[in-house]
């Protein structure tokens, strides 16, 4: 987007300009706003609703927001899905970090793969707590027994011979039991009252057990994998809440500055950073280089040439026209740039002959913005800035228009 705007404490001359310049920049294929520093005086107001024209943007400036840059559009994962579910979405999307949002798309935490590796070493590998969805959903299950809930237990692999585990091992509803098709172990667990049972290999079992397991209130599961695998890949059903980090996190806001983000990111230096709108929802993330090296914003200056006139924020942007009338300022750039300066009394009067450059014919409402902005600032013809050109561009814009142009211009002076 390319935005073209007039000075500060705009007239009709700096509004209409905009417009039109806007409207002739989009007819050649550019993608333009119209917009106005500060608030519109009333003659323009009156010239704007005089045409049918809507008012431009108010801008208070032009600095970088980190709206402007392009960020990635990563999708996040809930803090309820599973830590394996969260490394899959990172393959699928061959991106190394993700953001943990709730139902609302609030920002939560984050999620990297170096958190992922960290979390399966330095997590207590006994402990599981997820909900039984993200078990049968990772481990290609089913429920045999009971509903889906949530679990939070130390698990066991029931590996050894039964009676060794009844001898040695105390069981209770603090357990979830991993087991293959030994019986007796699911026997056991059903009569210990564990919290889960995870049948592996997808082995069916008894009816008889499977009665006795509804009658105790014992939750079981059959899943694909068989127990070595199973017992390798369950702690990964863990909630992703449970390793995300919350506290080192540094996200930016959509309308933050990015001279202020850069104050932020000397004390964290990360590779990518989060992206949260006003309501703390999630936008995306943006690299860092991204941000040391943003695409300033384009804008066409019209009406003035001079930084004091200009809107605050300028020096950030890449100027890529001026079309003014006024003497040369101060504007200075480093790319040469089409810089249009002439000794007549309006801008609106260069914007018409670019109009006529390229062959075209401003719409009636565009030439009701120009001629408007041609008698403004030439005070009707009566001011010594006036030139013949304005006057035939005047003219010429009055035959699509058919207007007593001293009538139109009392009215409109004594806004």
């Amino acid at each position: 987007m390319i935005y073209i705007f007039g000075h500060r404490n705009p007239d009709t001359d700096s509004i209409c300009s905009a417009i039109a310049l806007s409207r002739l920049k989009n007819e050649l294929g550019m993608k333009t706003k119209a917009c106005a520093i500060e608030t519109i005086n009333k003659e323009a107001e009156y010239v704007l609703g005089r045409f049918g024209v809507e008012r431009p943007q108010i801008i208070e400036d032009i600095k970088m927001e980190v709206k402007d840059l392009l960020y990635e559009d990563i999708p996040f994962v809930g803090p309820e899905s599973s830590i394996l579910q969260a490394f899959e979405t990172m393959e699928k999307e061959k991106v190394k970090i993700l953001p943990v949002c709730d139902e609302k798309s609030r920002l939560l935490g984050i999620i990297t793969m170096k958190d992922i590796a960290m979390g399966l070493i330095q997590n207590d590998e006994r402990r599981l707590k997820t909900h039984m969805k993200n078990i049968v959903e990772d481990l290609n299950g089913k429920m045999l027994v009971g509903q889906m809930e949530e679990v939070d237990g130390q698990m066991i692999v029931m590996a050894f011979y039964h009676k060794t585990l009844e001898k040695n091992t105390m069981l209770d509803s603090g357990w979830i039991s991993i087991v293959g098709d030994n019986y007796e172990n699911i026997e056991f667990c059903i009569r210990s009252g564990v919290q889960l049972v995870v049948v592996t290999g997808s082995h069916e079992i008894p009816g008889g057990l499977m009665n006795m397991a509804e009658k105790m209130g014992v939750p079981i599961m059959s899943v694909l994998p068989d127990t070595y695998m199973t017992s390798k890949k369950i702690n990964q059903c863990a909630y992703v809440s449970s390793i995300m980090r919350k506290d080192e996190i540094c996200a930016l806001k959509e309308y933050e500055y990015l001279e202020d983000v850069y104050k932020r990111m000397g004390d964290h230096r990360h590779s990518y950073y989060p992206i949260i709108d006003n309501n703390d929802r999630y936008a995306g993330f943006i690299g860092r280089n991204q941000l040391l090296n943003p695409k300033k914003k384009q804008v066409i200056m019209v009406d003035h040439n001079e930084y004091s006139q200009s809107a605050p924020g300028i020096e950030e942007a890449e100027i890529l026209e001026v079309v003014d009338h006024h003497k040369i300022g101060d504007i200075r750039t480093n790319l040469p740039i089409s810089f249009r300066n002439m000794p007549v009394g309006s801008t609106c009067t260069i914007i018409y002959k670019m109009y006529c450059e390229f062959g075209l014919k401003p719409e009636r409402d565009v030439a009701g913005l120009l001629l408007s902005g041609i008698i403004s600032d030439t005070l009707n013809f009566k001011s010594p800035t006036t030139t013949p050109v304005d006057v035939d561009a005047a003219s010429k814009l009055n035959e699509v228009l058919g207007m007593d142009m001293d009538r139109y211009a009392s009215e409109m002076f004594k806004v």
